[in-house]
This record gives C-alpha cells, structure tokens and sequence, in this order.
C-alpha cells in the first residue's frame, strides 16, 4: 500500500474511531467530535469547537457523517499546508500523520517544476501513477475536473478535492 493510500486508510480508521465510542460507527455526535478536535490538538478553544460542531453538520442532524468530517480533515490540511512547520514532531496524531502524508506527497510531485504549490499535468499524472493503479484516460478526465480555475496547474486545495473522492470511494 503506498503512502497516500495508507493516508486515506488512516483517515478512515480515525473517523470510525472516533464515531464509534457511542456505538454509530457511522456518524459522530458533537461529544465524539469534540472529543476528537481535543485530542488531534485541532482547536482547545471551547467556543470554536461549539462553531466548528455547528458548521461541519451540514445535514443539520446533529451528527457528522463522514463526508461532513472530511471538510474537516481538508481544514486541517490546509493549515498544515500554509504553516510548514506545523504538526513536524514526532508525537503527531494518526489524524496529522495522515494529512502530513498527503501534504508530502503533494508537495514531492509538486516540488518538480519551478511552481512548487501546483501540480502540472505531467506532475499530477506521476503522482497518480505512484500512488495508485489507475488509467491514462481516467487521469486526464480527473485532471480536467479538479482544474476548477482551468489554468492546466492543480493547487493543494484542488488535490484535497481527489482526496475526498478517493476517500469517499475507499469509505463505501
């Protein structure tokens, strides 16, 4: 299993980890959520994890599936992302161990070109072919749906758009 799919494997894990202390596996309540934002070190402040709560249960059913979760881990990793010295000790969490596995395979493709915050199409393709076993016709037809700005260049928060697909995917 390569790096980035051992990262989507370990967002899932965490998910269901979290979720499942009161029984749902499925879904996480607002005391597993804020539990979870706790120990990841994500945000000690009461007020923001009430916000934080509030805004990720889209559906408004008081409980956060994994697709509202995944906002959460797109959050982080572009905080992550934007501060490179965050969350670098060794005493991350299996959530920030995963995310800084995305960051790195980003930034190892990204790094190859002048433009290290984008992907070229070229550059995206090796990621895609190193990480997963995927098709040449796939590749371009992905590459033109998260190229949202259509510039030929995919930034970290296009990315974070595949990996929510291929976590979603990985989930079902």
């Amino acid at each position: 299993m390569t790096s980035l799919e051992q990262s989507i494997m370990g967002i899932i894990t965490a998910f269901h980890e979290y979720a499942s202390v009161e029984g749902d596996k499925e879904t996480m309540s607002r005391t597993e959520l804020t539990q979870l934002l706790k120990t990841e070190s994500v945000v000690q402040d009461e007020r923001i994890q009430g916000l934080l709560c509030t805004s990720l249960d889209i559906s408004g059913d008081h409980q956060v599936d994994f697709q509202e979760f995944l906002q959460l881990v797109k959050l982080i990793a572009v905080l992550f992302h934007n501060d490179r010295t965050a969350a670098e000790s060794s005493s991350m969490t299996s959530i920030q161990q995963s995310i800084r596995a995305l960051i790195t395979a980003f930034q190892e493709h990204a790094s190859k070109d002048r433009d290290s915050e984008t992907l070229n199409k070229q550059e995206f393709k090796e990621l895609i072919e190193a990480e997963f076993s995927l098709t040449s016709g796939w590749l371009e037809q992905a590459f033109g749906s998260l190229d949202s700005n259509c510039n030929n260049r995919i930034t970290f928060h296009e990315f974070l758009n595949l990996v929510e697909f291929l976590c979603l995917l990985k989930y079902d």
